[in-house]
């Protein structure tokens, strides 16, 4: 299938989009991107999954993100999990969640792990994952964990650090 383009895209429902070119992507329901390029803005409500997708301006996710073989180029924004694996993000990363996964990924600015409801919120790291910036818990309840020889290289605010393997 080729290259389609397409100069915006505005939906709700099951999105499922393939080797497409996307202004802007705002919408609702549950998202599936595969070879997708987003070069605007990216406001979503719902679960969202990008595969080998590119986006180049903020992205906003009110719902779990799924991240494999992706290239965030600028400041993301989630409320809800989220699981990256292979992945880039250029920005900087503010999350209200109980749980953030970082496999073979890097954050190139800082993790901002906003207030939630969840007692303990956990940021896990494995694969050589990094942070190349600080990562900060605005609530002092966080755990790191830094399992395969995963690094932060900024500072650490409001969480304990556990390294394993």
């Amino acid at each position: 299938m080729g290259n389609s383009w397409f100069s915006s895209r505005q939906s709700a429902g099951v999105l499922a989009y393939q080797h497409q070119v996307l202004e802007f992507l705002d919408g609702s329901g549950v998202a599936s991107l595969h070879e997708v390029t987003v070069k605007g803005k990216t406001n979503f409500n719902g679960t969202f999954k990008a595969t080998a997708s590119k986006f180049g301006s903020d992205v906003s996710v009110n719902g779990a993100v799924s991240a494999i073989k992706s290239v965030f180029n600028a400041n993301v924004w989630i409320n809800g999990a989220l699981t990256a694996v292979d992945s880039n993000f250029e920005g900087q990363v503010s999350i209200a969640t109980e749980q953030v996964t970082l496999k073979h990924s890097t954050i190139t600015k800082d993790l901002i792990v906003r207030q939630s409801s969840c007692l303990q919120q956990v940021v896990t790291l494995s694969k050589g994952s990094m942070i190349k910036g600080s990562v900060i818990f605005e609530m002092p309840n966080g755990k790191i964990k830094l399992l395969d020889g995963s690094k932060i290289l900024g500072s650490i605010q409001g969480a304990v650090k556990e390294e394993g393997a």
